[in-house]
């Protein structure tokens, strides 16, 4: 709502479980109910989150829509410098790129913490890049999604950027949905890439990202803890059907066979299958069934999910460096005794920046504090 760019509207969905939150929520967002480019509207029944964003989307109305989660906080010079890269180009997809901000508490987001920048993406300029091209990288899973580069996680996703109505609008008549898949994010950019006929990274910060604690985040959550990733599936009212026709079906601890489902889904749709390497997303799928950071209920959960693995691969003919679960039992050991030491609690607060990413951070005393630096950074 602060916003260097005046032609834009705000609809906030709440998608909660209990009145009680609802009535927190519009508590929040008080100060701008009746704002005439505000609104706030909330679905009939829970829903999933990608049954959610298709709800959403139905309350838009402008020329260009952007999704923001609740983690995400839109930097005042992010519209203003999309909508002169549509001007110039007239691109389908914009994308900008996220800046983490690390919280020192939790339960006030917008206090203290660390900010996070790159330095690729403190003064960069808009580029143009080939939809078909980076759906070519990410359908093949050549680089697992948590070792991908931040410009190649966010091209063609709504959520780190916007979508033209024109592009919505050819999805939806084409498959009849935009987020009808096993997630929200992907089942948007498989079908947005193929269709897009023009598209365009800022190369510079849009949003500001407070990163939570895994136990508060629902993508950690569902990446980490097997049963979290359950309940995620479970939320949707087709859940059996989605499980069932997973790739690799009914095995759940695997965020990247949630995300493959996607790719199977909507890419034979537009005659795109061709770039699906399903032997990459098998051994991205058994890479994280056996990362030492993966959570499960009990040793019974683990064996069910791998013997899944396994007895899909011998039917399709693959072959993987499987461990043993003897050995497997034995790293999960070693990691509990890894994770409870000093180096280990320090490592793991580095997870997830990419080695080769030069960075530069900030301490904050603010979330606006933040905000400033991003917007005033330059190289």
């Amino acid at each position: 709502m602060q916003a260097d760019y005046s032609d834009f509207e705000v609809v906030v969905s709440d998608n909660s479980s209990s009145d009680e939150q609802k009535c927190l929520n519009l508590e929040a967002v008080s100060p701008f109910v009746g704002a005439p480019n505000f609104r706030i509207v909330s679905p009939p029944r829970l829903l999933s989150p990608p049954e959610h964003f298709e709800f959403a989307l139905d309350f838009a109305s402008g020329d260009y829509i952007s999704y923001a989660t609740d983690k995400m906080v839109m930097l005042p010079n992010a519209l203003s410098r999309a909508a002169a890269a549509i001007s110039a180009s007239g691109a389908d997809i914009v994308n900008w790129a996220n800046a983490p901000y690390y919280v020192g508490d939790s339960q006030s987001p917008a206090g203290p913490g660390t900010l996070y920048e790159e330095i690729e993406f403190l003064d960069g300029k808009p580029t143009p890049y080939d939809p078909i091209e980076a759906l070519r990288f990410k359908a093949a899973s050549s680089v697992r999604r948590d070792l991908q580069r931040t410009r190649d996680y966010v091209v063609g996703k709504i959520i780190f950027g916007c979508y033209s109505r024109e592009l919505v609008n050819r999805i939806r008549a084409k498959s009849g949905t935009l987020f009808g898949g096993a997630t929200h994010d992907y089942s948007a950019m498989i079908q947005g890439l193929s269709l897009a006929r023009g598209c365009v990274m800022l190369n510079c910060f849009g949003i500001l990202f407070i990163s939570l604690p895994v136990d508060q985040s629902l993508g950690s959550l569902t990446t980490t803890y097997a049963q979290q990733a359950l309940r995620y599936f479970r939320s949707f009212s087709n859940a059996d059907a989605i499980l069932s026709s997973l790739p690799v079906p009914g095995l759940y601890a695997s965020v990247h066979n949630m995300v493959a489902h996607d790719y199977k889904k909507f890419l034979p749709i537009y005659g795109r299958m061709d770039l699906f390497d399903e032997g990459n997303w098998l051994a991205a799928i058994h890479h994280e069934l056996t990362s030492q950071s993966k959570v499960w209920r009990d040793s019974d959960e683990m064996d069910e999910q791998m013997e899944r693995l396994f007895d899909y691969i011998s039917q399709a003919g693959q072959r993987l460096p499987f461990y043993s679960r003897r050995v497997r039992a034995t790293l999960v050991a070693r990691y509990e005794i890894w994770r409870n030491s000093a180096t280990g609690q320090r490592l793991e607060r580095l997870v997830g920046k990419p080695p080769s990413v030069i960075y530069r951070n900030r301490e904050a005393a603010s979330l606006d504090e933040a905000m400033r630096h991003l917007v005033a950074s330059r190289t």
